[in-house]
């Protein structure tokens, strides 16, 4: 009688393999709109105070455990590891023989309340920079994932990306771009394989743009910038463009998803290793 039964699917597998699925669907209905799709699993903590690095409830499983995003309260997913953490993970990818690169890029992301956001390259000071891209991001799927035996908790998003051309951009745009928000991000980006690579950034996040020269231009000015908000974000990326000719080119939808979600599982479970 047990061979009637379907086979077990461990919850986590499904829920990354599910995700998977709903991304490479946004992938095959938007490139040709020309549209990116982002899939990202970003270590933070699922916790009632953004100030805890650790799980403040006991929790009595050692089995990591799924959580509705609509009814969570009053837990909430804050992105971001510890600092020890942060640097346990840096030197533990070196042990693996990952190709570290020698520096970090540097990007100012300036967002605004709508979807608009400007990217702009720094130089080594941080005091000035030159536009990128223009992009419009907009997230359409995230799933949280509390893991009470890990070092980390996760979360796996979905987004949609378009690049504006920046020649659309009058100097009535210029002049009527209000920022909200700007993270400065200094960030190493490291390949796992064909499908996968890990990011590890530094980021300083500050919400005071008043001593920025106006209008805002593709050449950027950058003050001294009092930044009380430093996170250490470690996020795992599928190269979706990859796993989408793979797919196409082996029919092998449910196998290959699979193996990504297992994949996926593998390298967030080693990058969210308790080390201290």
């Amino acid at each position: 009688m047990l061979h009637r039964i379907p086979a077990y699917r461990d919850p986590l597998l499904q829920v990354l393999s599910d995700a998977l699925k709903r991304a490479l669907d946004f992938y095959r209905r938007e490139m040709s709109a020309g549209m990116s799709i982002e899939f990202e699993c970003r270590l933070g903590t699922f916790s009632a105070s953004k100030h805890t690095y650790a799980h403040p409830f006991p929790t009595h499983t050692l089995t990591p455990a799924l959580l509705d995003g609509q009814s969570t309260t009053p837990f909430f997913f804050f992105a971001g590891v510890a600092q020890p953490s942060f640097i346990a993970a840096h030197e533990t990818l070196k042990t693996i023989g990952a190709s570290m690169p020698p520096r970090s890029s540097t990007v100012l992301s300036v967002r605004t309340v709508g979807k608009d956001r400007l990217e702009y390259a720094m130089n080594e000071a941080c005091n000035s920079g030159h536009l990128l891209a223009i992009v419009e991001k907009e997230r359409i799927f995230s799933h949280d994932v509390r893991c009470p035996g890990w070092g980390a908790d996760f979360r796996v998003s979905v987004s949609r990306e378009k690049t504006i051309d920046r020649g659309t951009w009058n100097q009535a745009k210029w002049e009527s771009f209000t920022p909200n928000i700007s993270r400065l991000r200094q960030r190493k980006s490291v390949r796992i394989d064909p499908f996968l690579s890990v990011d590890m950034a530094m980021v300083r996040s500050f919400t005071d743009h008043s001593r920025f020269v106006r209008p805002w231009s593709s050449e950027l000015q950058v003050p001294f910038i009092s930044a009380p908000h430093v996170s250490f974000d470690v996020e795992l990326e599928v190269n979706m463009p990859a796993l989408h000719r793979v797919v196409k080119q082996t029919s092998l939808v449910e196998s290959i998803l699979g193996r990504t979600a297992l994949d996926l599982l593998t390298v967030l479970q080693f990058l969210a290793a308790k080390r201290e």
